[in-house]
């Protein structure tokens, strides 16, 4: 009789993989207005990481994938950010 594999859990993994489908409904929404999005916006899509430093991770992956643009900075009205500033993203164009 075979021992059952233990089931490991990845919070890194999973998280980023919500972050990254997340950032593409972004992408698809805002592309054809324009508009611009944070990294509050995908807080509140997918919530709050279990280390801050993943957010930017996701966001340079999808901008090193082509997906997104940096478009500048604002502040964030986050609580715990306390008025830090954020950069502003948008829709790459094709």
């Amino acid at each position: 009789m075979s021992t059952p594999r233990a089931i490991t859990l990845d919070p890194k993994r999973d998280w980023m993989h919500d972050a990254h489908t997340a950032i593409d409904a972004l992408v698809v929404r805002y592309h054809r207005t324009g508009q611009t999005f944070t990294a509050e916006d995908l807080r509140g899509m997918v919530g709050k990481p279990e280390h801050c430093n993943w957010i930017g991770s996701a966001f340079r992956a999808a901008c090193n994938r082509g997906s997104i643009t940096q478009e500048g900075y604002t502040l964030s009205h986050t609580k715990s950010r306390r008025g830090g500033v954020i950069r502003v993203w948008k829709a790459a164009t094709p």
